[in-house]
């Protein structure tokens, strides 16, 4: 009876195939949080934005301009969920703070899938005048759909109209907000 020849892999190859495994798992942790990075960096980029363009309207046209949120696309809402709504842009002629069929709309986006709520003084809306200057302050949090906080942004719109960014303060890679301490908070 003839004995067969067992191959099998060597002490050697199995650590190379571990090792190389490893660093694999490790460049696929760093992929997948470079790509998280990136989408909240988009969605920054899309509500400021928004933001200059509503503020540029204004200036270029004369005319006080509105920034809300909508749920058809069409007409202000209370609702600035991301992943469910739009937002609109539209000069309010009447200032009357929603749009009318004689307002024609001068943007309607969907920002980035997440959570996004403006905060300012009980008002759903962002209203610039025809200087560029906001008549109404705030802040628009925003959190991934996964409420993660390391990828949360704050903006902040003071009177001049202008847009301020959160940062990483402190290092720990959470965006504090842009008035007072502690995290931008994700809780769902």
């Amino acid at each position: 009876m003839a004995m067969r020849r067992v191959r099998g892999l060597s002490l050697t190859e199995l650590l190379s195939t571990l090792a190389i495994l490893a660093i694999l798992s490790r460049s696929s942790v760093a992929v997948s949080q470079w790509i998280d990075s990136a989408r909240a960096d988009s969605a920054a980029r899309q509500i400021i934005h928004s933001i200059q363009f509503a503020r540029l309207s204004a200036v270029s046209s004369g005319r006080n301009t509105l920034l809300c949120g909508s749920e058809d696309g069409l007409n202000c809402s209370r609702h600035w969920h991301a992943d469910s709504s739009h937002v609109i842009v539209f000069h309010d002629a009447n200032q009357n703070r929603r749009r009318d069929a004689s307002e024609p709309l001068l943007l309607n986006a969907r920002w980035q899938e997440g959570e996004v709520q403006w905060r300012a003084a009980r008002r759903s809306y962002l209203r610039f005048r025809r200087n560029g200057s906001a008549k109404d302050i705030g802040t628009f949090p925003w959190c991934p759909a996964d409420l993660d906080p390391s990828e949360a942004r704050q903006f902040t719109i003071n009177f001049a109209g202008r847009v301020y960014t959160s940062r990483d303060k402190n290092g720990d890679g959470i965006h504090e907000p842009n008035r007072g301490g502690g995290a931008i908070s994700c809780s769902g």
